[in-house]
């Protein structure tokens, strides 16, 4: 029954995928208003021309969860956003099994640079811009048959991007504190990264030749380097002991000829630093995984892409995880057959899309199935199934 029903939320994220990507562009040839023609490609794109004053988001976000909010303008500068993520059995694909995961989020925003923004350039109120955010999460966590639940306030440093009408991007950098009956002493400073699509009302249509310089559309890459920005760090003080988390994941893909294969390596390190007993601890992941774009060839002939990696994909891969002796203690991991460490593969089959934007960023999501048990049995810990669900979403630079 759990292998059906992560099956049938697969399918169900395909067709949401498909549709979320569908990024066919109305072509306009009529002349730009005055809200327009003081904006840069970059900017044009970034929908800073379209009056805002609500917006819906669905997305995945940096904790690997389904995110859902709606974001409207209050007054003046400032919105409110609502949120609520979902994740049930997620874990193999991230060595830390969450078998559910339920927050909900209420916050203000504050976008600092609009006003002024606005004045520059002549242009309305767009949602896409920097700001700060107080706000309010309530959350319940069940983690290896423990159930935790979690009241936190935070204050947020974030810089949210509307992408082409119907997506968006969020990215920003959040302090925390618990306010809980529980643990109420956790302090905690982390990454987040939310990508997907956005629902607006919008009164134009976009011109595609401004477009081009953003989009790539003539760019033929063969071989691009990607380092990952979405959750690259994480610190928590917890009374009078700290702990630092960082995570940076590099990966080299390869495009084989002029075809739609590509080969993509990735190495994913985390490390752990402990300050209460100056321990420190991490694993390495190696990802090795072949795609194939499978829309390439019709995005080439539209004129949105050259023949290089920006495009949607099917993909297989292998994960191989290596981890240093204190980190099986860290997680109470049993030495199986006398080894110190543990080496072993597990398949995966996902769906994603990738886009190149600018000629320094790109941005990675998917959705997938891993089979742990399919080649080696993984560690008892993480034999919770014969498949899991697994999300993924990247933002970050290529070069």
């Amino acid at each position: 029954m759990l292998l059906k029903k992560h099956i049938s939320i697969l399918f169900l994220l395909i067709g949401l995928n498909g549709f979320a990507q569908n990024d066919t562009i109305k072509i306009t040839n009529r002349l730009d208003s005055n809200s327009t023609q003081y904006l840069t490609p970059m900017e044009y794109a970034f929908m800073f021309h379209e009056d805002t004053p609500w917006m819906l988001k669905a997305a995945i976000n940096s904790r690997h969860s389904f995110y859902l909010a709606f974001e409207k303008r209050i007054k003046g500068v400032f919105t409110a956003n609502i949120s609520l993520e979902y994740t049930d059995n997620i874990g193999i694909a991230n060595l830390h099994p969450i078998n559910y995961y339920l927050g909900a989020r209420l916050a203000a925003r504050y976008y600092y640079k609009m006003k002024q923004r606005n004045k520059n350039k002549n242009t309305p109120f767009s949602l896409s811009g920097n700001y700060f955010s107080l706000g309010y999460d309530l959350f319940n966590l069940t983690r290896t048959n423990q159930n935790t639940s979690n009241h936190n306030i935070f204050i947020k440093w974030g810089m949210q991007r509307r992408y082409l009408k119907n997506g968006f991007i969020d990215f920003g950098l959040k302090a925390s504190r618990n306010i809980g009956d529980k643990n109420s002493n956790i302090f905690n400073i982390s990454t987040e990264t939310s990508i997907g699509v956005a629902f607006a009302k919008d009164k134009s249509s976009l011109n595609f030749d401004r477009l081009c310089p953003v989009i790539q559309c003539h760019e033929s890459e063969r071989s691009i380097f990607k380092f990952n920005l979405s959750n690259i760090l994480s610190s928590t003080i917890y009374n009078h002991s700290a702990s630092f988390f960082i995570n940076p994941n590099l990966t080299h893909e390869l495009k084989l000829g002029a075809s739609p294969f590509s080969i993509n390596n990735t190495i994913d390190i985390s490390l752990y630093l402990i300050g209460l007993n100056k321990t420190s601890f991490g694993y390495i992941n190696y990802r090795f995984e072949e795609r194939y774009y499978f829309n390439l060839k019709n995005r080439i002939l539209k004129g949105k892409t050259g023949n290089g990696l920006s495009a949607e994909y099917l993909s297989l891969g292998f994960n191989n995880y290596y981890s240093s002796n204190s980190y099986l203690s860290a997680i109470k991991i049993e030495k199986e057959n006398g080894m110190d460490n543990f080496i072993f593969l597990h398949p995966q089959l996902t769906i994603g899309t990738q886009r190149f934007v600018g000629k320094h960023f790109y941005y990675d999501m998917s959705i997938g199935m891993a089979f742990p048990n399919l080649i080696i049995n993984a560690p008892s810990i993480y034999n919770q199934s014969d498949a899991e669900l697994i999300i993924n979403n990247k933002v970050g630079f290529r070069f």
